[in-house]
């Protein structure tokens, strides 16, 4: 319900075409970039429009729940903080993780980030404090670090499979 518009940002490469001609055949916007700096990538799609507050997902999250999203949008702007997480501290199960951060602060970032580090994975020199953003995380009620519901192996794909077989319709979307 917070989100106002979905950009992919990926690489150049040729084995992500296929992301770059699926976006384009259900009209989302599709920038590509260096494989190694994704933080370039993810300034270069925000220098397009420039909005005020940039949502994070990342594509091995395919069953994150819209509920989760927002709950870290909605205490990111009610917090006025720079950057908003839900990674650290107790965290969600894996797979669930969100970020929101402002475009300043992506451009702070963007403009002193040196570290291979933190070119590589967007957000480390917001929120591990380089820069003078005001950084907030929010924590699960419950530990469920030991929950995997991520997409990087072959077992992983098998689960979230069972998840979409048993709990998805195209009228309901399941959550966490």
């Amino acid at each position: 319900r917070s989100i106002s518009e979905v950009f992919v940002a990926t690489t150049h490469l040729e084995e992500d075409l296929q992301i770059v001609k699926l976006c384009a055949s259900i009209g989302v916007r599709v920038f590509v970039g260096s494989k190694t700096d994704v933080l370039d990538r993810y300034y270069q799609v925000a220098k397009l429009i420039k909005p005020q507050h940039i949502v994070r997902i990342t594509a091995d999250c395919p069953v994150i729940d819209p509920h989760v999203i927002d709950m870290v949008v909605e205490e990111h702007i009610s917090s006025r903080s720079d950057y908003t997480s839900n990674t650290l501290g107790i965290p969600f199960p894996d797979g669930q993780d969100v970020e929101v951060f402002t475009y300043e602060s992506l451009k702070d970032a963007w403009d002193n980030a040196n570290l291979k580090s933190e070119r590589e994975h967007v957000t480390p020199y917001i929120k591990y404090g380089k820069g003078d953003a005001k950084v907030n995380y929010i924590q699960s009620t419950k530990e469920l670090s030991r929950k995997r519901w991520t997409l990087d192996e072959i077992e992983d794909f098998e689960l979230i499979k069972l998840f979409y077989d048993e709990l998805y319709s195209e009228d309901r979307l399941f959550g966490m």
